[in-house]
């Protein structure tokens, strides 16, 4: 078995992290979801603080699911690029060449969308927490909604630049082995 590098080590050692709050909060957000539903329909006794709750744990869990996925690299992506490499590069390492080159320069793109995005979210953040607004049921303070959309964007653009290096450093790899040849 070949032994991880630093990088993807680092990145799975969060990566895990990342996963136990995932499911954490998914059994926490079903066990509240049981508990609503009986309450409400057996007891005839609606609990408005769980049901805003399981909404606000949702919205985490969604987007901490959308970390791991950026990581593992089991997001919606289009693949027909490789399909149509396949037919116009008749050389495999070639082909395997210019897919890590678009992967990285997909992993840099993410990573500048990503940091537009948590920039704006942080703003939006501010501006919710300057203006004290507060929850319809719980009355929280709704900037604490914003706070897990807020680190999953900054974990998000953390995985695309670990991803972006260990393609890179695969990449060295590969011409490293092949005599300095990357073509």
């Amino acid at each position: 078995m070949e032994k991880k590098n630093q990088i993807t080590a680092i990145s799975d050692r969060v990566c895990w992290v990342e996963k136990q709050i995932t499911w954490i909060g998914f059994i926490v957000m079903l066990g509240l979801l049981v508990i609503q539903v009986a309450c409400r329909y057996c007891f005839h006794f609606p609990l408005a603080w769980s049901e805003e709750l399981v909404r606000f744990i949702y919205v985490a869990v969604s987007y901490t699911g959308a970390i791991v996925a950026v990581r593992e690299n089991e997001h919606i992506c289009i693949n027909i690029i490789p399909i149509i490499l396949k037919k116009l590069l008749k050389n495999p390492n070639r082909e395997e060449s210019v897919l890590k080159v678009l992967d990285l320069t997909a992993d840099g793109i993410c990573a500048v969308f990503w940091t537009f995005i948590s920039y704006g979210v942080l703003g939006y953040t501010a501006e919710v927490k300057e203006k004290a607004m507060l929850s319809t049921a719980n009355e929280w303070p709704m900037w604490i909604v914003f706070v897990p959309v807020l680190a999953s964007g900054i974990l998000i653009i953390f995985h695309y630049i670990m991803n972006g290096i260990e393609t890179a450093m695969s990449f060295k790899k590969d011409g490293a082995a092949k005599g300095g040849e990357l073509s």
